[in-house]
């Protein structure tokens, strides 16, 4: 693999997960002032859900040709910090909650790259774009 391949997966990985964290870390510091316990919880996650497909997205799009890598990468190592928390954090928060959060990380993950994928076929990419118009020319 290209060094230029390497340097855009781990970019992708990281800028994946902070843009996860930076999602769920607005929106739970809202819901934390504006909803009750009991609604928090299902909404938080349905909130990680989404920010966790735009953060697989994002990771695969800046990974470009790498995304095969880049994808369980971004899996890997939210599943890593996301057991660390699991067990940091048992007693503090329900069981369910934690455990769905766990769940439903890589496979929000690959429903982002998928739609990136989904996007490519037909949608088209720059580089398509970029061939039609030297095709004309």
């Amino acid at each position: 693999m290209p060094l230029v391949s390497i340097g855009r997966t781990v970019l992708g990985v990281i800028a994946g997960y902070l843009t996860n964290a930076a999602l769920v870390g607005v929106t739970e510091a809202a819901y934390v002032r504006w909803m009750a316990p009991r609604k928090y919880f299902v909404v938080d996650l349905v909130t990680q859900v989404i920010a966790t497909i735009i953060g697989g997205m994002l990771c695969c799009l800046i990974a470009q040709h790498a995304k095969r890598i880049a994808a369980p990468s971004l899996m890997a190592l939210g599943l890593m910090i996301g057991t660390t928390s699991l067990v940091t954090s048992w007693n503090a928060e329900p069981h369910w909650y934690k455990i769905a959060l766990l769940a439903v990380y890589a496979p929000c993950v690959w429903i982002g790259y998928a739609l990136l994928l989904w996007r490519n076929k037909f949608i088209g990419t720059r580089q398509d774009s970029d061939r039609c118009l030297e095709d004309r020319g």
